[in-house]
Formats: C-alpha cells, structure tokens, sequence
C-alpha cells in the first residue's frame, strides 16, 4: 500500500512534530554505578526507571543496544501507565524493532498514550487513520488528532496547566477509540483494577476492534460513552486471545448493573475480576 503524504497538513498547521517520541536526554557515558542502580530502581517497579532502561537499551547508551530488552522495559514502565513508555513501546510495534511488528499493537499504545496527554501519540494517531495502519483510512479522524496534538504541543510549550477534567455531559478530550468531535455522552471511568466487563475474546485486537466498532454503529447510546480495553491472554499451550473489555468498575455490582444494560440489547458478556 502506497503511504500518503501528510505532512502538508500539518505545515498548514503551523506545527513541527518529529518521527520519535520526546523523550529525555541519555548521557553519551554511564557509569556502571549509575546503570546498577537504574536497574536496581526498575526492577523494583520504578515506572521512570523502568522507562530509562528501555531507552538505554534502545539507543545503546551505557548498555549495548538491544531492542528485545527495550521493549520488555517500555512494556513494564507502560503498563503502569507511564505515557513516554507507552508511545516508545508503539514505536517499536510500529517498526518491528524487538517486537513482532504490528500496526494493530502500535495503535493501542499510541492510544492509552494519547489518553494520558502525550502530544506525539496523538500525532502518530493521526498518521495510521491518514494512511490507513491498524484501522481503517479515515482523513477527517487524522485532523481530528493532528489538531489534538497541535494543541497539546502548543500548550506545553507555552507552559500552559493541562486541560481541566471533563465534567458531566462533556467528553474527555482523547477517547481509546477515536469519536467524532460531537460527540456528547459522558464517559465512564475506568480503573486499572477491578471487575472488567468482558464482551468478547477473539484471536486477533484486530477483530476486536471491528467487533466494538461494529457494536458502537448498532448501538451508539449504549457504547459510544465507553473507552474499549483489550487485554492479550496468552495460555499455557501457546493460544494467545484477545479479551474485549467495554469497562472496568471498582465495584462488582456497577459491573453487573452495566453487564445486564448490555444484555438487555441483546449483547452478552462476563464479569472477570482483574
């Protein structure tokens, strides 16, 4: 597939983004105490060490280079949450680098990065929905997010406080699953813990994610206002699964109370504790 040229639009922009992350800077010499300790940190499950590791490895500084160890260190530090992680970690799905490569594995990372503000995840948003990587080509869903990013960039750079937090009848300003900017439901929030709403397990994120499309264009009122969360389940005999979550409540009967909403329109689900 021909890649399309979209850089234009964001010189229209009047914005300048890069094709890596914003990431700290990384002495050109480490000592072997400073890198002992790092290690010490990460292992422990300091999220910004677990981060710095991976960018030593990946860049070769201090360590020799290896991208197997970066993206085990990006995914610990992501996994907590840490947005530079987690953009990293979709730069090395996105280009194969220590990882198998996959569009479909970069697009999730860009998205909870996004979701945590980074301006950069937001622009490689943009870019697969402008050249159709991971998700469908959607030229109008791209500006959305070039224009997120811009906003976020120029925001930052005028030291400007982050954006206040959506109040009721509001939408946040990035959703997991890209919504038109008319969209109004509230969103609900979801926890790293607790009782997951599961709607369905399929053998690639790709077909999940056609299957929560599917569900948001059948029933926009009841899906539209949640952040889709999928969860990769590899079992013992090697089957590897993709859990489709629709949200995760801190407490069981608001799991259930959503589950029987869902069920009532005719769509199944599970309540898993996670």
């Amino acid at each position: 597939m021909k890649r399309r040229n979209y850089w234009h639009i964001i010189l229209l922009m009047g914005a300048v983004f890069f094709t890596a992350p914003s990431v700290p800077a990384i002495a050109q010499s480490v000592s072997g105490a400073q890198i002992a300790n790092r290690m010490a940190k990460a292992q422990a499950g300091d999220k910004r060490e677990q981060f710095l590791m991976g960018l030593m490895y990946q860049r070769g500084k201090g360590v020799a280079q290896d991208y197997n160890q970066a993206a085990f260190w990006y995914g610990k530090s992501a996994a907590q949450g840490f947005a530079l992680a987690q953009v990293s970690l979709g730069r090395l799905y996105d280009k194969g680098l220590g990882v198998e490569q996959s569009y479909e594995e970069a697009l999730q990372w860009y998205y909870q990065a996004a979701k945590n503000g980074n301006a950069d995840a937001m622009y490689f948003v943009g870019s697969m929905a402008y050249n159709g990587d991971g998700i469908a080509a959607d030229p109008n869903m791209a500006m959305q997010w070039f224009q997120k990013a811009a906003y976020e960039r120029v925001r930052a750079e005028l030291g400007m406080p982050p954006p206040a937090p959506a109040s009721p009848g509001q939408t946040s300003a990035v959703s997991a699953t890209p919504a038109p900017a008319s969209a109004s439901t509230p969103k609900i929030a979801a926890t790293t813990q607790g009782y997951a709403v599961q709607i369905g397990s399929f053998r690639t994120r790709k077909q999940a994610l056609d299957y929560w499309s599917s569900l948001q264009g059948k029933a926009p009122a009841l899906f539209a206002h949640t952040d889709a969360q999928i969860y990769k389940k590899t079992f013992e005999s090697g089957k590897v699964f993709y859990r489709l979550n629709a949200a995760v409540f801190a407490q069981k009967s608001e799991a259930n109370a959503q589950c029987a909403q869902y069920k009532a329109k005719g769509t199944d689900c599970i309540i898993v504790k996670y």
